[in-house]
């Protein structure tokens, strides 16, 4: 949006999805590789979000978890920066904790590696060492994130001049459904 010579609003988004599918949530002790989410005789890859070197057989690259991710909630933020957003989690309508971005190089997205990986049958270092900036995490002390009832997760963008957008999900993405 451009007000005169100044853009006061944009949003990057997911190519495909709405401007207001800005995120997913996911359990940070997620193991993916399962039959239940493979393709038809597509090599499986044993993938989770807390392994910082989990090698692709036959292949000279790895996919980069972190173990900050471990009994972590966490998020994948497209329209993300680290200079206008802030993320919190929310426990029965309370906050439970604010989210903290990676760090350049720290982690892959392990569930689109998963997703090229083990669903589509595709193997490639792209989708295996991409480390977005995007990926933000956050712990609630001695709690996995999968026992934790009545959570929500919200983003908030916050404008210079002071716009802000919300966005909330309440849900982990478990399977690919919306890749």
């Amino acid at each position: 949006t451009v007000e005169g010579s100044s853009i006061v609003d944009w949003v990057n988004k997911a190519t495909g999805k709405p401007s207001d599918f800005q995120m997913r949530v996911y359990d940070g002790n997620t193991v993916y590789g399962t039959a239940a989410n493979a393709a038809p005789a597509a090599p499986q890859y044993e993938l989770n979000w807390c392994n910082p070197k989990q090698p692709i057989e036959g292949k000279d690259f790895f996919v980069k978890g972190s173990p900050k991710f471990k009994d972590a909630f966490v998020v994948d933020l497209w329209d993300d920066d680290d200079s206008y957003w802030t993320i919190e989690l929310f426990v029965d309508g309370k906050k439970a904790g604010d989210f903290v971005r990676t760090a350049e190089n720290e982690a892959s997205n392990v569930a689109t590696a998963a997703f090229f990986f083990n669903q589509l049958g595709r193997v490639g270092t792209y989708y295996g060492v991409a480390l977005p900036l995007h990926l933000w995490y956050c712990r609630m002390e001695g709690t996995e994130p999968s026992k934790v009832k009545n959570w929500s997760v919200v983003a908030t963008r916050t404008l210079p001049g002071g716009r802000t957008r919300s966005f909330t999900v309440s849900e982990f993405t478990d399977g690919f459904e919306t890749f």
